[in-house]
């Protein structure tokens, strides 16, 4: 299957509808629906670019609104951030400026350049010398410490709640340097670092002079992180769902808040909380909570239960997204032959 590139355009086609990646169809179409109106090249008639940009918006909704293809699409913006995310990590020589033939396989003795970095191998005794050098992981750690840049002390653990909100926390190192797990407090140093605000996984800690810690999101009961949005999966009653109502949850940053779940709410539908997400960077702003719908049922139902569902079985015809699925599946079959 044909599909369109990602990077066709500088938009993807999530943001040139203004839509979430974890949008429903419903959602999709809607969004589809307002824009064609707005952007009709009909209703802008002085705009040289309402043609290309009309043109675009139906590319977008042509591929989101298709299962099959939306599928791709989202496995091809995947792989093209694991690309550009790839071509970000540089490897250990060129972040410091080591040689292309650097292998941390062989260690041969080096003697430190007067220049600085990188180390220059030491003299052959037997004479000779010549050929390629190499440097290890251990020369590397030598350098850094003897010229006075940064310790690395460890990993401190954090919830999404600590890591959102920032504060301060206490933490235990060895006097040696590293971070303690020791209860004796003769071999220990306590510490208070200031935890800033939006703190993400991988990122450093300043603890004191020439040393840091980095940092490591805990796993949460409820909530997952991506990027900036919260994400969580919410069960709600099957009875709910059919007629709505009042619903409260916990947030990231706020102990409850209550929303209007409408009538007829499908499993999968996301329900999005704008400005309830992790801290941005660099931004006072905040993502957003989407939250994905499950539908759940009673396990226990008696005999007069179970008929009322049976009877309301009959509705089954007029399920939207069930007779979709059955175009599509006659279409599969038609194709095949």
């Amino acid at each position: 299957m044909k599909t369109n590139k990602a990077s066709d355009n500088k938009k993807t086609y999530y943001e040139t509808l203004k839509v979430s990646p974890l949008a429903s169809p419903l959602a999709i179409k809607a969004a589809y629906q307002k824009l064609a109106r707005k952007c009709h090249p009909d209703k802008n008639p002085n705009n040289p670019k309402a043609q290309e940009d009309f043109q675009q918006i139906n590319k977008a909704y042509q591929t989101l609104s298709d299962t099959f293809k939306r599928k791709a699409y989202d496995r091809q913006i995947e792989a093209e951030k694991q690309k550009a995310q790839a071509k970000k990590e540089k490897p250990l020589y060129e972040s410091f400026d080591l040689p292309p033939n650097f292998s941390p396989e062989h260690t041969p003795p080096y003697s430190a350049s007067p220049h600085g970095w990188p180390p220059s191998p030491a003299p052959n005794p037997a004479g000779g010398g010549g050929g390629k050098s190499s440097f290890s992981f251990q020369g590397i750690k030598d350098y850094l410490k003897k010229h006075g840049m940064a310790k690395y002390l460890g990993e401190i653990a954090l919830s999404l709640e600590e890591a959102a909100k920032g504060g301060s926390k206490k933490i235990s190192i060895n006097k040696g340097g590293k971070k303690s797990s020791s209860s004796s407090t003769k071999e220990k140093e306590i510490l208070t670092i200031k935890i800033p605000p939006g703190i993400r996984e991988g990122q450093q800690i300043k603890v004191k002079k020439n040393s840091f810690i980095s940092v490591k999101h805990k796993t949460h009961s409820l909530f997952t992180l991506k990027e900036d949005d919260i994400l969580m999966t919410l069960p709600i009653p099957f009875t709910k769902a059919l007629l709505g109502g009042k619903v409260e949850i916990p947030t990231l940053l706020r102990p409850m808040v209550s929303f209007q779940l409408k009538p007829l709410t499908h499993g999968g539908d996301i329900i999005q909380l704008r400005g309830q997400g992790f801290p941005k960077p660099r931004s006072k702003q905040n993502g957003n909570m989407l939250i994905t719908i499950v539908i759940d049922i009673p396990q226990d139902l008696s005999a007069e239960e179970k008929q009322w569902i049976h009877n309301l079985s009959k509705k089954n015809k007029l399920c939207p997204k069930v007779q979709e699925f059955d175009i599509k599946t006659k279409i599969l079959l038609k194709k095949r032959g």
